[in-house]
């Protein structure tokens, strides 16, 4: 088989990395100060190997090689088309057991430390900011199974809406 064109699915990476909306509720939370409240960030893409997010304001821009300690990260998958929001159906009263209605997307969260991969200037309306790409580094095996799940199930979503 000859590809004339790449193909919009096919990715050259040892992990599949899923892109979210940047408006998703998706977000790292960084810590510049020990003991101080972290900082969030939106994530643009995730794979099994390493997420990638913007610098959030008042952090100094770093160094490839640099580490990120003891991040959360967490996703909240979109909503399937007739799906609630995840953070709304969270809120909502339980579904009885009887009922068909599919349970509510799962939010997942991870912790781990992040290695800084890649960091890259993006410019958006006359503002620079910092895209940076990290590996995920200390990665428990139950946090690595959680993170493909959301992933596997994000890509579904994602593949479902490409069809409609």
């Amino acid at each position: 088989m000859h590809l004339t064109q790449p193909s919009p699915a096919l990715q050259r990476r040892d992990a599949y990395r899923v892109s979210l909306k940047s408006e998703n509720a998706s977000h790292v939370l960084l810590t510049r100060i020990q003991g101080a409240p972290p900082d969030k960030s939106n994530i643009l893409d995730v794979s099994v190997k390493g997420v990638s997010f913007l610098l959030p304001e008042g952090f100094e821009r770093p160094k490839v090689g640099e580490r990120y300690l003891e991040v959360r990260v967490i996703m909240v998958p979109e909503p399937a088309p007739g799906q609630d929001n995840p953070k709304q159906a969270l809120r909502r009263t339980p579904t009885p057991p009887s009922s068909k209605a599919p349970p509510p997307p799962k939010i997942t969260e991870i912790r781990c430390d992040l290695l800084v991969r890649r960091v890259t200037d993006v410019s958006s309306e006359g503002d620079t900011k910092q895209r940076i790409g990290c590996a995920l580094v200390n990665l428990s095996g139950d946090s690595e199974r959680a993170l493909q799940l959301f992933i596997n199930a994000e890509q579904i979503r994602q593949r479902e809406l490409r069809r409609a």
